[in-house]
C-alpha cells in the first residue's frame, strides 16, 4: 500500500526508477520480480530502511509494521489481526507461476525453521 502527500520526493524517485526499468531482460525473459522486492531494495539503499517490522520515519517516508496492511502471513497464510490492521493482502500471486511445488515447500520449510519469510532474492541465493 502506498499513499502520499502532493509532491512527495520519494514517489518522484520511485517513478524515475520505473521509467528506466526494463521488464524484459536481454535474454528475452520477463522480469517477474515483485514490486515489493524492488521497492524494498530501493528503500534500503536510499533511506537505510531496517527490516525489523517496526514503525520507521525515513525522511519523507513512513514505513508501517506488517500488521497494518499485511496481517496474513505470506507462506503460512495465518491471519493475525491487531488493532492496527487496516486491510489484508491475501498473497494470491495471480501474476506469478505457482507450478513449482518444491519451491513452495522449501519456502515453507525455511519459514518453519527460521520463523521468517524469505524474499525472492534470498531464495535465488539459496537455490544456487
Amino acid at each position: 500500500v502506498i499513499g502520499s502527500t502532493k509532491q512527495n520526493t520519494w514517489l518522484d524517485c520511485l517513478l524515475e526508477m520505473y521509467q528506466n526499468k526494463h521488464f524484459i531482460s536481454q535474454n528475452g525473459k520477463i522480469d517477474t520480480t515483485p514490486n515489493t522486492d524492488i521497492i524494498t531494495r530501493q528503500m534500503i539503499n536510499k533511506y537505510d530502511l531496517k527490516l525489523n517490522n517496526r514503525l520507521q520515519y525515513l525522511e519523507s517516508v513512513t514505513v508501517y509494521p506488517r500488521d497494518y496492511f499485511y496481517p496474513e502471513h505470506l507462506t503460512t497464510h495465518k491471519l493475525t489481526l491487531t488493532d492496527n490492521s487496516i486491510c489484508i493482502h491475501h498473497w494470491e500471486n495471480s501474476w506469478g507461476n505457482n507450478t513449482n511445488p518444491i519451491r513452495e515447500k522449501l519456502k515453507k520449510t525455511i519459514y518453519f525453521f527460521l520463523g521468517e519469510t524469505i524474499t525472492e532474492e534470498t531464495f535465488k541465493i539459496i537455490k544456487k
